[in-house]
């Protein structure tokens, strides 16, 4: 995941898919995801309205995360979602790398 701009708001994308050579046990699809597109962020959610997906069907939607601090991460979760009938409830940790250069 990269977010640009400030903390209020700017440009993101995120690449999501399972890691692993191997598919687990009694699952028979690998999933990627993948999207960008202007994102605000209030505090609390960090909503993207996509420009661009992997997927069409999310072209033009907003894909909101919840968003909680947990020391030096940032964790961004969402609703549970059904996946190849579980339902599955997603994570994903980020953690800061470097701040960007100053343009």
């Amino acid at each position: 995941m990269e977010l640009g701009a400030d903390r209020e708001g700017g440009h993101g994308q995120a690449c999501e898919h399972q890691a692993g050579r191997e598919l687990p046990p009694g699952e028979t699809a690998r999933e990627y995801n993948s999207y960008c597109g202007n994102y605000d962020y209030d505090g609390t959610n960090l909503v993207t309205r996509v420009d661009a997906s992997a997927s069409n069907d999310r072209i033009d939607s907003e894909q909101k995360r919840f968003v909680q601090f947990v020391g030096e991460h940032m964790v961004l979760t969402q609703k549970p979602r059904l996946w190849q009938g579980v339902m599955q409830h997603r994570e994903l940790i980020w953690e800061r790398v470097a701040d960007a250069p100053a343009s």
